[in-house]
């Protein structure tokens, strides 16, 4: 073996493991960001969830309360049928006028 590559063998080790803590602190570096980047992504998707998931919310209580008027509407209406039918008379058929007028209305 050379004396020169002894001589200098501690020192070419050196070199190389400094260069490679180098390449692996650059690389660990560029990880870093790429996951940062990453991270911002997924965080702007997460609040963009969180955002449908609330209007989603907000549709579904509206939604909620407009059956319950539709349902308390169709009970009125319900209820003056169920009295229309029950008032004095309402077997009598209807004079000529107005039943002209419900046929137009109601062919």
């Amino acid at each position: 073996m050379p004396s020169w590559l002894i001589r200098y063998l501690p020192t070419a080790l050196l070199v190389g493991a400094i260069g490679y803590g180098l390449w692996w602190v650059v690389d660990l570096r560029a990880d870093n960001i790429l996951l940062a980047a990453d991270k911002v992504d997924l965080e702007t998707k997460l609040a963009l969830r969180d955002a449908q998931l609330l209007q989603a919310a907000k549709i579904r209580m509206i939604d909620g309360e407009y059956r319950a008027l539709v349902e308390a509407e169709r009970q009125e209406w319900e209820q003056l049928r169920r009295e229309l039918q029950n008032m004095e008379g309402s077997d009598e058929p209807l004079d000529d006028y107005f039943g002209a007028v419900a046929e137009r209305l109601w062919p």
